[in-house]
């Protein structure tokens, strides 16, 4: 089990500490309480954080959440080949299948 503090306004995770699982629900409760502390102490109104146990699936899905999506450059970035593949492209097949080759990401991943 983790704990972990998140942000309400912003739904994003302040602080997480790993372990310290117990029967005892006011030590639980400490614990848990210390990380609103912290978060308090950092600046963050009491009233915006949340703090919670959580399961390692429970926070591995909060982090993926949290990525934010690829742009369409970076989308374009990982779909083109590289330079050399590409100038092999034209050497062995010319400009106008380079062109579609390329054309074909554009397409893909099109401008915002």
């Amino acid at each position: 089990m983790k704990r972990i503090s998140v942000q309400l306004s912003t739904n994003k995770i302040l602080e997480m500490q790993d372990g310290g699982e117990t029967d005892d629900i006011i030590l639980a409760d400490a614990r848990l309480n210390t990380l609103k502390q912290n978060a308090i102490s950092n600046g963050i109104n009491e009233t915006d954080v949340k703090v919670s146990w959580v399961t390692d699936q429970e926070y591995n899905d909060l982090i993926e959440s949290q990525k934010a999506p690829l742009t369409y450059i970076e989308l374009r970035k990982l779909a083109y080949p590289s330079i050399v593949d590409q100038l092999d492209t034209i050497f062995h097949n010319g400009l106008d299948v380079w062109k579609a080759k390329i054309q074909t990401i554009k397409d893909t991943y099109p401008k915002d």
